[in-house]
């Protein structure tokens, strides 16, 4: 009985995890922040090294599924070399982050999340308010922040998303499938439902490896409520893809079986700016910011950074 509460209960079941709940000392606890639920929400950031005069810009990078900020280290230090703050944050479930692993009551509080900690970044930095601003997401972070762009568009100098999740695989999303999680949804939504494999992320076998043995990295099941919110999430981007007037690139593996690159292509096509670039990799599979070819990714980004940044 105890079980099948559990899994009715559509809260975070943490105990302390109240909207109530005293924020975190900044001393002792300074790279976290508190969210309208009482969850504290860990981040991590990569400052331009000494030897770089001015920082040219503020780049949050939004992490995908289960992730957590190390898993951008390389992304971040690439990124603080040439200029740039980076931010990241774990998102809530995942990481050193609270919350449920791999389960959200909705999509829309991971969007929450994000313009909380945009607001945390400035009052920690407030001579930044001023510097160019961007945003990049890879995977769900792709969506989390699509949805960010799309809710505030003219907040950011660019934005780019990196294998976003815009679309199901219809070949795993079957209507069936669909229906099924919106029933289970509502009266379990922390139901198990299905895993992600790691070998289908990436063609470079040291990120697979890592996935594998991560212990930070959460490999459990997805949650119905999870799968729902994101399912709803992808549907809603195109009632008000009309928004996106802001500068996009795209960056996409070809040989992306987990993030359906038609979602970006669509995208690509829909967004009314004309300041846009899609980047499809041939060979590259879904991790294209740690792939095989990650140096060429990353420069193409920073390309796009760089142009945007006056």
């Amino acid at each position: 009985m105890g079980c099948c509460s559990c899994c009715i209960d559509e809260n975070h079941d943490l105990k302390y995890a109240t909207p109530d709940r005293e924020p975190p000392d900044p001393e002792l606890f300074p790279h976290y922040l508190q969210n309208k639920q009482g969850l504290w929400l860990h981040f991590t950031e990569w400052a331009p090294p000494r030897d770089v005069p001015n920082v040219r810009g503020v780049l949050f990078v939004v992490s995908g599924l289960g992730e957590h900020t190390a898993r951008y280290g390389g992304v971040g230090r690439y990124f603080s070399r040439e200029g740039y703050h980076v931010f990241c944050m774990d998102n809530q479930g995942a990481g050193a982050s609270e919350g449920e692993r791999l389960y959200v009551v909705d999509f829309e509080d991971f969007v929450d999340d994000i313009f909380l900690f945009r607001r945390r970044v400035f009052s920690l930095y407030p001579e930044y308010a001023k510097l160019p601003r961007f945003l990049l997401g890879h995977s769900m972070g792709g969506l989390i922040a699509t949805h960010v762009s799309l809710r505030d568009p003219t907040s950011f100098a660019g934005v780019v998303l990196s294998g976003p999740a815009l679309e199901p695989d219809p070949k795993i999303a079957t209507p069936f499938k669909r229906w099924l999680v919106g029933v289970l949804s509502s009266c379990a939504p922390k139901f198990g439902v299905d895993s992600i494999d790691p070998k289908l992320a990436s063609t470079n076998r040291q990120v697979v490896e890592l996935m594998e043995q991560d212990p930070v990295y959460f490999k459990v099941k997805l949650t119905t409520r999870w799968a729902k919110t994101m399912l709803d999430a992808m549907e809603s981007v195109w009632e008000h893809v009309e928004r996106a007037t802001y500068p996009l690139l795209i960056v996409h593996g070809a040989k992306d079986a987990l993030c359906p690159v038609s979602g970006s292509r669509r995208l690509f096509s829909c967004v009314p700016t004309t300041d846009k670039q899609l980047i499809e990799y041939p060979g590259l599979g879904h991790e294209v910011l740690t792939e095989v070819r990650w140096r060429e990714v990353l420069g193409d980004i920073l390309k796009f950074l760089n142009a945007h940044c006056q």
